[in-house]
């Protein structure tokens, strides 16, 4: 059952309980106040036409002893309390499916990515998020009932979600429980190292193929680009960034290259969305010039000319110092953030 079913059952139980409770109470049956209102609610328009009168008693509840009526009166109780605890739960539910909030300020991974993710997986992409801003700093220990209580989770899919962070070498499960490695400018810089490695491999690769129509798929990405900065939108850049180069190293068909993209794409996720939120905020004018970079990309692809691959990648490549500082001037901000509202 849906959670708008139980909405309307909720109300539906908590008007009927009102009314009857109304009736047994001590403005209940034989006062003027509390004779007309059960009939009003409950009744037919069978029973309207056969107790008329606003005056009249309802005969069954006259007849009703004091246990009977106290009987009845838990039984709503109970009822309506039940009733109260399936609603919680379904919207919890609805919560972490992206059916409520989906854009709440809470969360720093866009819950709009995640339609389709798990639960397991939705845990690990804010707390891989919320590590990589700083929110959660290195040494500390994560409590997995802590984790199930504030993402309103069992503790399943959190065991799932620190076996994934744990993986990615960003915490360290331990006897005590899983510890926050985070992550050093060092081993961030490696990283880009990694992704200059793949897509130089790559290019290389695309120079024997055909590339016209890996050409057109990636100017539309870039349009999408375009229509992101227009609008202002960091996290939308950020995917279609992340789109553009993603389709590239999956033109080549290479597994074992789409491996490793796949193990580094969800920590370069992070960095690139947090980046590119400060740049949005504080270097707005810098955006053209990585769209142009973008767009010498393809005519590289195009043209297939190595000289130009090799500027395409120094152009986008040489940048990490500048997206590392971009990553810690998001981790300030963001710190600055919870501090104002802790005080």
């Amino acid at each position: 059952m849906g959670s708008g079913s139980y909405v309307r059952q909720l109300g539906r139980v908590l008007t009927l309980g009102a009314g009857f409770l109304l009736s047994v109470s001590e403005v209940g049956p034989g006062s003027d106040s509390g004779s007309s209102f059960l009939p009003f609610c409950v009744r037919s328009r069978t029973s309207i036409e056969k107790f008329p009168h606003p005056q009249l008693t309802n005969p069954i509840l006259n007849n009703k002893s004091n246990k009977t009526k106290n009987k009845a009166f838990a039984f709503y109780f109970i009822w309506i309390i039940i009733l109260v605890y399936k609603y919680t739960r379904i919207l919890k539910m609805s919560f972490y499916k992206g059916d409520v909030m989906n854009d709440s300020a809470e969360f720093l991974y866009p819950q709009k990515w995640l339609s389709k993710a798990s639960a397991g997986d939705r845990v690990a992409y804010e707390l891989r998020m919320r590590i990589i801003a700083g929110l959660i700093e290195s040494g500390t220990t994560l409590s997995e009932n802590k984790l199930a209580a504030d993402f309103a989770v069992s503790r399943s899919p959190i065991r799932e979600a620190l076996r994934t962070l744990a993986a990615e070498n960003i915490i360290r499960l331990e006897r005590t429980g899983a510890v926050v490695a985070g992550l050093t400018e060092k081993e961030i810089e490696e990283i880009y190292d990694v992704r200059l490695m793949i897509e130089t491999f790559v290019f290389e690769r695309l120079i024997s193929m055909n590339t016209n129509e890996l050409a057109m798929e990636l100017s539309k990405v870039l349009e999408m680009m375009k229509v992101a900065v227009k609008y202002r939108d960091a996290d939308e850049f950020a995917y279609q960034d992340i789109l553009f180069h993603e389709i590239i190293i999956g033109s080549i068909g290479h597994s074992y290259i789409q491996l490793i993209w796949n193990n580094l794409k969800p920590v370069m996720e992070g960095f690139i969305l947090l980046s590119m939120r400060v740049r949005f905020k504080e270097n707005y004018e810098d955006l053209d010039r990585i769209v142009k970079n973008h767009e010498l990309y393809i005519d590289a692809i195009k043209t297939k000319d190595r000289d130009l691959m090799i500027q395409s990648l120094h152009e986008n490549f040489d940048d990490v110092q500048g997206k590392v500082d971009d990553l810690w001037r998001s981790q300030q901000m963001l710190s600055k953030g919870v501090k104002q509202q802790d005080d």
